[in-house]
C-alpha cells in the first residue's frame, strides 16, 4: 500500500507558543523513515500572516510539496487530493498540530475520501489545554485519539506501534 506522511501546521506561530519536544521528535523520526524509504512527505500550512513552516525544518522542506489551507480541513485545498491521487497514495499518516482541529478534521475527511487513514497520536500536538476548554484533567491529544480509535473510522497508533506494524 503506497503511503504518504502528512505534516499539518508545523509552523512557528504554533511551536513558539508551546513545548512539544516529544511530538516534534516523533515527526522528525517519521520524516527520516519516509526519506530513507523514499516515500511521500507532504506539508500542510495554515495561512497566517507573517508565518512560515518552522525554521528548524525549513531547509529540509524545500524538496517537499507544501499545500496551503484556510480552514482546519487540509483537503479544503483541492490540489492536495489531486496530488495524492496522481501519486497513487492509498494510506495517509496524519501528524502535526492542532489535533483537535486540523488533524481531526483532515483525518475524518481523508477517511471519507477513501484513504486508509492513520493518525500517529504521539506525533500530534495542541496549543490547547484543560484551561482552554474549561475541562479540568482533560488530555486533549489522548481524548481525540481515543474517540477516533473507538470510531474504527480512522486508525490511531503511537509511533512505536506504527513501526511494529510496518515491520511485521
Amino acid at each position: 500500500m503506497k503511503e504518504a506522511l502528512l505534516i499539518i501546521d508545523y509552523q512557528n506561530y504554533i511551536l513558539d507558543y508551546i513545548d512539544q519536544n516529544e511530538v516534534l521528535n516523533n515527526i522528525k523520526k517519521l520524516m527520516n523513515l519516509f526519506e530513507q524509504e523514499e516515500k511521500e512527505i507532504i506539508f500542510v500550512k495554515n495561512i497566517v500572516e507573517n508565518d512560515d513552516v518552522n525554521e528548524e525544518i525549513q531547509m529540509d522542506i524545500k524538496e517537499y510539496p507544501v499545500f496551503e489551507k484556510k480552514n482546519p480541513n487540509a483537503f479544503s485545498n483541492n490540489n492536495l487530493y489531486k496530488y495524492l491521487q496522481q501519486r497513487g497514495i492509498e494510506r495517509l499518516l496524519i501528524t502535526g498540530f492542532n489535533i483537535e482541529y486540523c488533524c481531526l478534521f483532515t483525518s475524518i475527511v481523508a477517511s471519507h475520501l477513501g484513504f486508509h487513514t492513520t493518525m500517529i497520536e504521539d506525533a500530534c500536538g495542541t496549543t490547547g489545554d484543560e484551561n482552554s476548554y474549561e475541562m479540568p484533567g482533560l488530555d486533549i491529544v489522548d481524548f481525540v485519539g481515543t474517540i477516533l480509535n473507538w470510531s474504527a473510522y480512522v486508525e490511531v497508533l503511537y509511533y512505536d506501534e506504527y513501526i511494529e506494524q510496518k515491520d511485521s
